[in-house]
């Protein structure tokens, strides 16, 4: 039997989506960070992938499985800019998720009326550049560094701020042309499964990240929300918006969903 191969980020946010998959004798799990998982999936190496919501509307070329995703409703913890010096007038951007440097121009530009040179960065493999007034950091890199020494700008409370509505960081998605027998129904059932299981999660992410039981429960529980609702798709339709307006995306993308 041909393996549903599933692209998905290694980060404690997507735990709950993914929850007993490792074990499921049809899917086999592929880990990446988030701006890759896109390119695998127009490739064709996955047959669907937890996809940034900005890749996909530079795509033009997919669909999302329905009520699924990775958002938040204010702090989201885990996608935030650290301020060093001020005025800000260069900021490092992560390049591993291109939706939270789009995420990081729109809050930059809207809620606080800068336009600072903005830098790639790729902190797996780069010293942060010592000229650089503040940096974007996200996933377990942003919940794990110790910013109280910093001004922080959480990005999910500023976007809620800003709009007084969710924001989509990802959700599932295949090529529109693709036909997935039973994916719906696997992929909801992990995300229910999980959902239920936050506590023995939690343990295990904090033993993994070296944070602690309470800051791992409150992140998955109380920080990330994983539904896409008429709510969290009225947010995205608002990103698509700003990202348009500052040619970052394709014009004219509908959103639309998986059905077979």
């Amino acid at each position: 039997m041909k393996k549903i191969k599933i692209g998905v980020v290694p980060y404690m946010n997507a735990k709950p989506l993914i929850y007993g998959l490792e074990n499921n004798k049809v899917v086999e799990l592929h880990f990446d960070v988030p701006a890759l998982l896109t390119e695998m999936l127009s490739r064709e190496m996955v047959d669907v992938a937890l996809v940034p919501s900005v890749e996909y509307f530079r795509d033009g070329n997919l669909r999302i499985i329905p009520n699924i995703a990775i958002a938040s409703k204010g702090e989201v913890k885990s996608v935030k800019l650290l301020v060093r010096n001020h005025p800000i007038k260069k900021v490092a951007l992560d390049i591993a998720s291109n939706t939270s440097c789009i995420l990081s121009r729109i809050v930059i530009s809207e809620s606080y009326r800068l336009a600072p040179a903005l830098i790639p960065w790729n902190p797996s493999k780069e010293r942060l550049d010592s000229q650089a007034d503040a940096f974007l950091v996200i996933g377990d890199n942003a919940l794990k560094t110790n910013s109280k020494s910093l001004f922080t700008i959480d990005l999910g409370k500023e976007w809620q701020e800003l709009t007084h509505q969710p924001f989509v960081y990802a959700f599932w998605a295949t090529k529109r042309k693709t036909k997935i027998t039973g994916i719906r129904d696997i992929l909801q059932e992990a995300k229910a499964k999980g959902l239920g299981k936050l506590e023995e999660l939690s343990a295990v992410e904090a033993k993994r990240l070296g944070l602690t039981f309470d800051e791992c429960f409150n992140y998955l529980s109380k920080n990330i929300c994983y539904a896409l609702g008429e709510e969290e798709i009225a947010g995205l339709k608002t990103f698509y918006g700003y990202a348009t307006k500052i040619g970052l995306v394709k014009e004219g993308i509908d959103i639309e969903f998986y059905n077979a």
